[in-house]
Protein backbone atom coordinates (compact mmCIF):
# COMPACT_ATOMS: atom_id res chain seq x y z
CA UNK A 1 0.00 0.00 0.00
CA UNK A 2 3.00 2.24 1.23
CA UNK A 3 4.43 1.77 -2.95
CA UNK A 4 1.38 2.89 -4.52
CA UNK A 5 0.64 5.59 -2.03
CA UNK A 6 4.01 6.85 -3.22
CA UNK A 7 3.48 5.99 -6.42
CA UNK A 8 0.81 7.81 -6.98
CA UNK A 9 2.76 11.39 -5.56
CA UNK A 10 5.71 10.97 -7.28
CA UNK A 11 3.43 9.88 -10.14
CA UNK A 12 1.59 12.83 -10.26
CA UNK A 13 4.80 15.27 -9.69
CA UNK A 14 6.98 13.52 -12.80
CA UNK A 15 3.78 13.85 -15.19
CA UNK A 16 3.37 17.31 -14.14
CA UNK A 17 7.21 18.29 -14.90
CA UNK A 18 7.94 16.07 -17.91
CA UNK A 19 4.17 17.26 -19.21
CA UNK A 20 5.37 21.09 -19.70
CA UNK A 21 7.59 19.96 -22.04
CA UNK A 22 4.48 19.19 -24.50
CA UNK A 23 2.46 22.14 -23.01
CA UNK A 24 -0.25 23.11 -25.34
CA UNK A 25 1.90 21.95 -28.41
CA UNK A 26 0.36 20.41 -31.59
CA UNK A 27 1.74 17.32 -33.45
CA UNK A 28 4.03 20.12 -36.23
CA UNK A 29 5.41 21.86 -32.90
CA UNK A 30 6.53 18.47 -31.06
CA UNK A 31 8.08 17.30 -34.46
CA UNK A 32 10.35 20.73 -34.78
CA UNK A 33 11.22 20.37 -31.18
CA UNK A 34 11.39 16.74 -30.37
CA UNK A 35 12.03 14.89 -33.77
CA UNK A 36 12.55 11.56 -31.87
CA UNK A 37 9.34 12.56 -29.15
CA UNK A 38 10.56 13.88 -25.68
CA UNK A 39 11.71 11.21 -22.76
CA UNK A 40 13.68 13.34 -20.20
CA UNK A 41 13.12 16.57 -18.46
CA UNK A 42 16.61 17.74 -19.64
CA UNK A 43 15.13 17.40 -22.97
CA UNK A 44 12.47 20.24 -22.63
CA UNK A 45 12.42 22.88 -24.85
CA UNK A 46 13.11 26.37 -23.49
CA UNK A 47 10.99 29.11 -24.96
CA UNK A 48 9.14 32.01 -23.39
CA UNK A 49 6.70 29.79 -21.49
CA UNK A 50 8.84 26.61 -20.33
CA UNK A 51 12.22 28.04 -19.05
CA UNK A 52 9.90 30.41 -16.43
CA UNK A 53 10.33 26.84 -14.63
CA UNK A 54 13.64 25.00 -13.94
CA UNK A 55 14.55 21.86 -15.15
CA UNK A 56 12.34 19.05 -12.56
CA UNK A 57 10.17 21.62 -11.51
CA UNK A 58 6.77 20.43 -11.70
CA UNK A 59 3.67 23.52 -12.11
CA UNK A 60 0.56 24.39 -10.59
CA UNK A 61 -1.16 21.04 -10.81
CA UNK A 62 1.17 19.36 -8.03
CA UNK A 63 1.61 23.14 -6.58
CA UNK A 64 -2.10 22.77 -5.62
CA UNK A 65 -1.70 19.12 -4.33
CA UNK A 66 0.56 19.77 -2.16
CA UNK A 67 -1.67 22.58 -0.73
CA UNK A 68 -4.43 20.05 -0.55
CA UNK A 69 -2.13 17.63 1.46
CA UNK A 70 -0.79 19.91 3.31
CA UNK A 71 -3.33 20.66 5.07
CA UNK A 72 -4.79 17.14 5.44
CA UNK A 73 -1.75 16.29 7.21
CA UNK A 74 -1.80 19.52 9.42
CA UNK A 75 -5.27 19.44 10.45
CA UNK A 76 -5.28 15.39 10.80
CA UNK A 77 -8.47 15.87 8.72
CA UNK A 78 -10.44 17.69 6.01
CA UNK A 79 -11.27 20.83 6.66
CA UNK A 80 -11.84 22.78 3.29
CA UNK A 81 -11.83 25.64 5.34
CA UNK A 82 -7.90 24.90 5.67
CA UNK A 83 -7.21 23.71 1.93
CA UNK A 84 -9.25 27.08 1.01
CA UNK A 85 -6.22 29.00 2.86
CA UNK A 86 -3.43 27.31 0.91
CA UNK A 87 -5.28 28.06 -2.12
CA UNK A 88 -5.07 31.58 -1.33
CA UNK A 89 -2.09 31.60 0.08
CA UNK A 90 -0.40 30.12 -2.66
CA UNK A 91 -2.17 32.34 -5.33
CA UNK A 92 -1.02 34.90 -3.45
CA UNK A 93 2.62 34.36 -4.02
CA UNK A 94 4.20 33.70 -7.34
CA UNK A 95 1.46 30.57 -8.66
CA UNK A 96 2.50 30.29 -12.09
CA UNK A 97 0.76 28.20 -14.53
CA UNK A 98 -2.49 28.77 -12.59
CA UNK A 99 -5.88 28.43 -14.79
CA UNK A 100 -8.48 31.23 -15.63
CA UNK A 101 -10.61 29.64 -13.73
CA UNK A 102 -8.87 29.13 -10.47
CA UNK A 103 -7.53 32.39 -10.41
CA UNK A 104 -10.71 34.16 -11.01
CA UNK A 105 -11.78 32.19 -7.64
CA UNK A 106 -9.09 32.76 -5.70
CA UNK A 107 -8.89 36.48 -6.56
CA UNK A 108 -12.41 37.25 -4.95
CA UNK A 109 -11.56 39.06 -1.46
CA UNK A 110 -13.94 36.81 0.77
CA UNK A 111 -12.54 34.11 -0.65
CA UNK A 112 -11.47 31.86 1.98
CA UNK A 113 -14.54 32.66 4.19
CA UNK A 114 -16.80 31.66 1.35
CA UNK A 115 -15.24 29.56 -0.81
CA UNK A 116 -17.98 27.08 -1.95
CA UNK A 117 -20.12 30.47 -2.51
CA UNK A 118 -17.51 32.07 -4.79
CA UNK A 119 -16.62 29.44 -6.67
CA UNK A 120 -20.54 28.42 -7.22
CA UNK A 121 -20.88 32.43 -8.41
CA UNK A 122 -17.84 32.40 -10.99
CA UNK A 123 -19.59 29.39 -12.25
CA UNK A 124 -22.79 30.72 -12.49
CA UNK A 125 -20.99 33.83 -14.34
CA UNK A 126 -20.00 31.80 -17.26
CA UNK A 127 -23.46 31.00 -17.73
CA UNK A 128 -22.62 27.29 -16.33
CA UNK A 129 -20.39 26.60 -18.80
CA UNK A 130 -17.09 26.68 -17.37
CA UNK A 131 -15.51 22.96 -17.09
CA UNK A 132 -11.60 22.71 -16.88
CA UNK A 133 -9.37 20.49 -15.79
CA UNK A 134 -8.34 22.62 -12.83
CA UNK A 135 -10.37 20.68 -10.35
CA UNK A 136 -9.05 17.53 -11.28
CA UNK A 137 -5.42 17.60 -11.68
CA UNK A 138 -4.77 18.16 -8.23
CA UNK A 139 -7.50 14.94 -7.09
CA UNK A 140 -5.14 12.52 -6.93
CA UNK A 141 -4.45 13.16 -3.14
CA UNK A 142 -8.43 12.46 -2.21
CA UNK A 143 -7.76 9.06 -3.58
CA UNK A 144 -5.11 8.76 -0.62
CA UNK A 145 -7.27 9.32 2.11
CA UNK A 146 -8.64 6.62 4.68
CA UNK A 147 -12.72 6.92 3.76
CA UNK A 148 -15.32 9.70 2.12
CA UNK A 149 -13.86 9.70 -0.86
CA UNK A 150 -16.92 10.77 -3.29
CA UNK A 151 -17.48 13.36 -0.65
CA UNK A 152 -13.66 14.74 0.00
CA UNK A 153 -13.57 14.70 -3.99
CA UNK A 154 -16.47 16.46 -4.78
CA UNK A 155 -16.24 19.22 -2.13
CA UNK A 156 -12.48 20.04 -2.65
CA UNK A 157 -13.55 20.37 -6.19
CA UNK A 158 -15.96 22.62 -5.81
CA UNK A 159 -13.54 24.82 -3.74
CA UNK A 160 -12.59 26.45 -7.25
CA UNK A 161 -14.77 23.99 -9.95
CA UNK A 162 -18.22 24.05 -9.64
CA UNK A 163 -19.65 22.15 -12.71
CA UNK A 164 -21.05 19.07 -12.22
CA UNK A 165 -18.23 17.91 -15.18
CA UNK A 166 -15.48 19.04 -12.69
CA UNK A 167 -16.91 17.08 -10.19
CA UNK A 168 -17.66 13.75 -11.60
CA UNK A 169 -14.35 14.12 -13.16
CA UNK A 170 -12.65 14.39 -9.61
CA UNK A 171 -14.83 11.77 -7.95
CA UNK A 172 -14.02 8.93 -10.58
CA UNK A 173 -10.08 9.61 -10.73
CA UNK A 174 -10.36 9.66 -6.86
CA UNK A 175 -12.03 6.50 -6.29
CA UNK A 176 -10.14 4.78 -9.09
CA UNK A 177 -7.06 5.70 -6.90
CA UNK A 178 -8.41 4.72 -3.65
CA UNK A 179 -9.57 1.64 -5.41
CA UNK A 180 -6.45 0.49 -6.69
CA UNK A 181 -3.97 2.15 -3.58
CA UNK A 182 -6.23 0.25 -0.77
CA UNK A 183 -8.35 -2.90 -2.91
CA UNK A 184 -5.88 -3.45 -4.80
CA UNK A 185 -8.33 -3.88 -7.59
CA UNK A 186 -9.21 -0.52 -9.29
CA UNK A 187 -12.76 -0.05 -10.81
CA UNK A 188 -14.52 -1.63 -13.49
CA UNK A 189 -15.77 0.16 -16.87
CA UNK A 190 -20.03 -0.06 -15.53
CA UNK A 191 -18.65 1.44 -12.03
CA UNK A 192 -17.09 4.64 -13.46
CA UNK A 193 -20.27 4.93 -15.56
CA UNK A 194 -22.54 4.22 -12.78
CA UNK A 195 -20.40 7.40 -11.05
CA UNK A 196 -20.53 9.62 -14.47
CA UNK A 197 -24.37 9.39 -14.55
CA UNK A 198 -24.70 10.79 -10.82
CA UNK A 199 -23.15 14.03 -11.96
CA UNK A 200 -23.43 14.49 -15.77
CA UNK A 201 -24.83 12.81 -18.57
CA UNK A 202 -21.80 13.85 -20.62
CA UNK A 203 -19.34 11.95 -18.46
CA UNK A 204 -20.46 8.42 -20.27
CA UNK A 205 -19.34 9.71 -24.06
CA UNK A 206 -15.39 10.52 -22.53
CA UNK A 207 -15.30 7.46 -21.12
CA UNK A 208 -16.37 5.04 -23.83
CA UNK A 209 -13.92 7.58 -25.67
CA UNK A 210 -11.05 6.38 -22.60
CA UNK A 211 -11.46 2.66 -24.09
CA UNK A 212 -9.88 3.50 -27.50
CA UNK A 213 -6.78 1.65 -27.82
CA UNK A 214 -5.49 4.81 -29.74
CA UNK A 215 -4.63 8.45 -27.73
CA UNK A 216 -4.60 10.13 -31.01
CA UNK A 217 -8.42 9.43 -30.93
CA UNK A 218 -8.96 11.23 -27.75
CA UNK A 219 -7.83 14.38 -29.31
CA UNK A 220 -6.11 15.97 -26.66
CA UNK A 221 -4.69 18.79 -29.17
CA UNK A 222 -8.35 20.02 -30.25
CA UNK A 223 -7.86 23.53 -29.69
CA UNK A 224 -11.80 24.21 -28.24
CA UNK A 225 -11.19 21.91 -25.77
CA UNK A 226 -7.54 21.23 -24.36
CA UNK A 227 -8.37 22.05 -21.09
CA UNK A 228 -11.83 20.82 -20.44
CA UNK A 229 -12.23 18.27 -17.47
CA UNK A 230 -13.58 15.47 -19.44
CA UNK A 231 -10.72 15.67 -22.14
CA UNK A 232 -8.09 15.13 -18.87
CA UNK A 233 -10.33 12.26 -17.82
CA UNK A 234 -10.07 10.21 -21.18
CA UNK A 235 -6.64 10.16 -21.06
CA UNK A 236 -5.76 9.31 -17.81
CA UNK A 237 -8.22 6.57 -18.44
CA UNK A 238 -6.78 5.65 -21.58
CA UNK A 239 -3.78 5.48 -19.27
CA UNK A 240 -5.45 3.32 -16.65
CA UNK A 241 -6.63 0.49 -19.56
CA UNK A 242 -4.05 0.99 -22.30
CA UNK A 243 -0.16 1.55 -20.65
CA UNK A 244 1.14 -1.48 -19.92
CA UNK A 245 4.05 0.38 -17.67
CA UNK A 246 4.30 3.82 -16.05
CA UNK A 247 7.23 4.43 -18.33
CA UNK A 248 4.45 3.84 -21.42
CA UNK A 249 1.59 5.58 -20.00
CA UNK A 250 3.61 8.42 -18.74
CA UNK A 251 5.61 9.22 -22.77
CA UNK A 252 2.32 8.23 -24.47
CA UNK A 253 0.38 10.67 -22.47
CA UNK A 254 3.21 13.35 -22.67
CA UNK A 255 3.97 13.14 -26.37
CA UNK A 256 0.25 13.39 -27.16
CA UNK A 257 0.52 17.06 -27.00
CA UNK A 258 -2.18 19.40 -26.04
CA UNK A 259 -2.86 19.98 -22.14
CA UNK A 260 -0.05 17.69 -21.62
CA UNK A 261 1.25 18.73 -18.10
CA UNK A 262 -2.21 18.03 -16.58
CA UNK A 263 -2.87 14.77 -18.66
CA UNK A 264 0.21 13.76 -17.55
CA UNK A 265 -0.12 14.27 -14.22
CA UNK A 266 -3.83 12.74 -13.85
CA UNK A 267 -2.97 9.52 -15.97
CA UNK A 268 0.54 8.94 -13.95
CA UNK A 269 -1.15 9.53 -10.28
CA UNK A 270 -3.31 6.50 -12.00
CA UNK A 271 -0.87 4.57 -13.22
CA UNK A 272 1.48 4.87 -9.77
CA UNK A 273 -1.34 3.63 -7.92
CA UNK A 274 -1.84 0.50 -10.19
CA UNK A 275 2.06 -0.24 -10.59
CA UNK A 276 3.50 1.36 -7.60
CA UNK A 277 6.54 3.54 -7.00
CA UNK A 278 9.06 0.28 -7.39
CA UNK A 279 7.80 0.37 -10.75
CA UNK A 280 8.93 3.92 -11.94
CA UNK A 281 12.55 4.60 -13.80
CA UNK A 282 15.08 5.99 -11.12
CA UNK A 283 15.67 8.79 -14.08
CA UNK A 284 12.39 10.22 -13.69
CA UNK A 285 12.38 10.05 -9.83
CA UNK A 286 15.74 11.92 -9.30
CA UNK A 287 15.57 14.36 -12.16
CA UNK A 288 12.91 15.85 -9.93
CA UNK A 289 14.21 18.87 -8.09
CA UNK A 290 12.33 19.50 -4.98
CA UNK A 291 11.12 15.80 -4.46
CA UNK A 292 11.93 16.45 -0.79
CA UNK A 293 8.86 18.00 0.04
CA UNK A 294 6.84 15.26 -1.36
CA UNK A 295 9.26 12.57 0.99
CA UNK A 296 7.37 14.83 3.37
CA UNK A 297 3.94 14.73 2.52
CA UNK A 298 4.90 10.75 2.01
CA UNK A 299 5.49 10.58 5.55
CA UNK A 300 2.52 12.97 6.85
CA UNK A 301 -0.16 10.69 4.47
CA UNK A 302 1.08 7.51 5.89
CA UNK A 303 0.82 8.63 9.65
CA UNK A 304 -3.03 9.28 8.69
CA UNK A 305 -3.14 5.71 6.70
CA UNK A 306 -2.13 4.03 9.76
Amino acid sequence: MIDKLKGVIYGQAIGDALGLGTEFMTDDEMARKYPNGIKHYSEIFQDRHRKRWKIGDWTDDTDMMLCIAKAVIKDRGVSLTSIARNFKEWANGEPMGIGENTYKVLMIGDYVEKPLEVSKLIWEMSNKQSAANGGLMRTSIVGLFPKAIEECAANICRLTHYDPRCVGSCVIVSELIHSLVYGNKGLTYHQMINIGQQYDECIREYIDLSMNTDIRALELQDEDSVGYTLRTLAAGLWAYWNARSFEEGLLAVVNAGGDADTNAAVACAILGAKYGFSSIPKEYVEGLIYKEQLDKVINGMIGLMT
